[in-house]
């Protein structure tokens, strides 16, 4: 029951949305956050294994060996290096906003650090620590993606002259 009245309220929203000329969404921001949380999302796994045996949970760190998870590890660790690459791009044909390149900034370190955390951590304490970074980065991806594309038709004007001195 809940679940059918959420659906027809999203879809009275969506259309109303979708009739509004000034709400036209674009749905590329969407996609590029939804495809690194897909393509990361098991990094939150390795924070909490002993946790998932205990509870008999079935997650990726749980059903690979060791060298797959280190294999595992090094593929993601590779998959963020891409969207780094990715995101330089990105700022190189959108950026508008001097915000763009500080938004940049702050998901190239962040990822950084989680791709470090990613390849060398060793203990699960270092996994923990992945963690929160894994979080960071996502913080730092959706601020990147939202000056990049929902910012481009913001124009930033300079207040009125109220003195009348220039």
């Amino acid at each position: 029951m809940v679940t059918g009245s959420t659906f027809i309220m999203l879809r009275l929203l969506n259309s109303i949305v979708f009739d509004i000329e000034q709400w036209a969404m674009n749905a590329v921001p969407d996609m590029i956050v939804c495809a690194w949380t897909m393509a990361t999302i098991h990094l939150q796994d390795f924070r909490d294994i002993e946790g998932d045996y205990t509870t008999h949970a079935v997650t990726i760190p749980i059903i690979l060996s060791p060298e797959g998870q280190v294999k595992l590890r090094k593929m993601t660790g590779h998959v963020l290096l891409s969207a780094d690459a990715i995101s330089i791009l990105w700022i190189w044909m959108r950026a508008q906003h001097a915000s763009a390149f500080i938004t940049g900034l702050l998901f190239h370190m962040s990822s950084s650090i989680l791709v470090f955390y990613t390849l060398k951590s060793c203990s699960r304490h270092q996994d923990r620590i992945m963690y929160r970074w894994w979080m960071a980065t996502g913080f730092c991806l959706i601020n990147h993606v939202f000056d990049l594309y929902l910012l481009e038709d913001v124009v930033v004007e300079a207040p009125p002259n109220k003195g009348g001195r220039s």
